[in-house]
């Protein structure tokens, strides 16, 4: 791209990269460069978090009537992608940085961004 861009009603030089703004190929581009990303994150918490098939292992709770059973908390994860955006939603503020933040950070560095 190399046609430059204009800011407050004046143009500047030519840029020597980019993608035009509102041009298909930026989603695109992200599109295969964000393939992965997800498992990447649920890997992340699963592995910092002890993430069984139900959810996060709490421990044995007892219940009114003194019965033991076993605790899960849901991870409330999701990683939604439109376009050339992502949006992760998790439990806690602490889960998304701890585990998930510096694993969007080593999946975008291992790309070159």
């Amino acid at each position: 791209m190399k046609a430059g861009y204009i800011h407050k009603g004046e143009f500047t030089k030519a840029t020597d990269s980019g993608t035009p703004q509102g041009g298909i190929i930026s989603p695109t581009l992200a599109n295969f460069t964000l393939n992965g990303l997800e498992s990447a994150i649920e890997k992340s918490v699963s592995d910092n978090y002890n993430v069984k098939q139900r959810g996060i292992y709490i421990g044995k709770l007892k219940n009114p009537t003194g019965k033991i059973k076993y605790g899960f908390l849901a991870t409330n994860l999701f990683t939604v992608r439109f376009a050339d955006d992502v949006v992760v939603l998790a439990r806690s503020r602490r889960m998304i940085e701890e585990a998930i933040k510096p694993c969007i950070d080593k999946f975008l560095k291992d790309r070159g961004l």
